[in-house]
């Protein structure tokens, strides 16, 4: 079973939640607090989300390019930040293209892609042995096209982490 960042933060929370509604807030039927010194000033600890957690880890490309663009590294430091908060125990990195070009060259430009976004995660930190880099080439595509069309929904390089 995969466990994703986002549930296990969305785990942790739930658990917050249930022991900051067992921990001094019980309440008598006719609504009056229960008796205890301190009991009202009680509160529920506040516990920072990171903003991005809902966020998918997708990083688009130009067409026929490996380089990253400003709106994909803000991705990448996303998913950084993300993992300094709930490390992973692994992240894998899946290269796709649009159907210009030959199934071989796709693959590869898949695969250069995904290595340029598993360089990036390095130099900002994460480890290298955790990282898993693949391509799909024109395979799996986001949005189904013909033979020869480019469509940048499908030049991106998907980052899965698990925990």
């Amino acid at each position: 079973m995969r466990v994703t960042i986002r549930g296990k933060i969305l785990a942790v929370l739930a658990v917050f939640a249930l022991l900051a509604g067992c921990a001094g807030n019980s309440q008598s039927p006719g609504n009056t607090p229960s008796a205890g010194p301190g009991d009202l000033e009680k509160k529920a600890p506040v516990i920072p989300v990171c903003s991005s957690c809902s966020a998918d880890y997708t990083v688009y490309f130009e067409f026929d390019k490996d380089t990253l663009t400003a709106s994909g590294q803000l991705v990448i430091n996303m998913l950084l930040a993300d993992a300094r908060m709930v490390p992973p125990s692994s992240v894998t990195l899946i290269g796709h293209t649009d159907t210009v070009g030959s199934a071989d060259y796709n693959l590869a430009l898949g695969l250069r892609r995904a290595n340029r976004v598993r360089d990036a995660l390095i130099a900002g930190g994460m480890r290298a042995d955790i990282i898993v880099v693949a391509s799909k080439g024109l395979t799996d595509l986001t949005v189904p096209t013909g033979p020869d069309v480019p469509d940048i929904r499908n030049r991106r390089v998907e980052m899965i982490p698990e925990l």
